[in-house]
């Protein structure tokens, strides 16, 4: 009932792993078919193709065993992560988009954590993330780091959740050093 799609992306300051996720809700046998997910910018194209095959249509639970057919006749909908950065390398200095897209109905809350990979004894704690100097969480549930330095490094975690859902996406973070000119 889910179909996920990866794709890189190359900027001349950073490199992006993209992932995203169709959701077929309710499936039934007249869904089946070939589906195609396109993906542009200015310099490039990815596109990915499968098949969807429903032979028979059952009950999804979500976290409080309603069927999603039931939440999506009264208008409800859990909450779930659509478009997420996986991976980010950033040029040092420059400031980062880090993407969680989600939906859901009520809109689910989004919460954006931290947890730092460089040091192993440090490396199950979780920091909360607030708008400050450093990081800004948008209305979309993207969260930007400013002034990326080589402390950035580090998994961040974003969490969404509603009153019938919870999802979690992980994007890992590199900073880059800029290249350098010789005269």
């Amino acid at each position: 009932n889910v179909a996920e799609a990866n794709h890189t992306e190359k900027r001349s300051s950073e490199s992006v792993r993209v992932g995203s996720k169709l959701f077929f809700d309710c499936p039934k046998p007249k869904d089946s078919g070939r589906y195609t997910c396109l993906a542009n910018n200015s310099k490039y194209q990815v596109i990915s193709t499968f098949d969807l095959i429903v032979e028979e249509a059952g009950k999804i639970a979500t976290n409080q065993n309603v069927s999603l057919c039931e939440l999506k006749k009264n208008g409800s909908s859990p909450a779930r992560i659509n478009l997420w950065t996986q991976v980010m390398f950033a040029m040092i200095g420059s400031d980062v988009k880090l993407n969680c897209r989600s939906s859901g109905n009520p809109k689910p809350s989004v919460t954006w954590f931290k947890s730092n990979i460089c040091d192993e004894s440090r490396s199950d704690e979780q920091i909360l993330i607030e708008n400050s100097d450093k990081y800004t969480i948008e209305e979309n549930g993207d969260l930007i780091i400013k002034n990326m330095k080589w402390t950035d490094v580090n998994e961040y975690h974003c969490f969404v959740e509603n009153q019938y859902n919870s999802e979690v996406t992980t994007a890992v973070v590199y900073p880059i050093a800029p290249e350098t000119t010789h005269s």
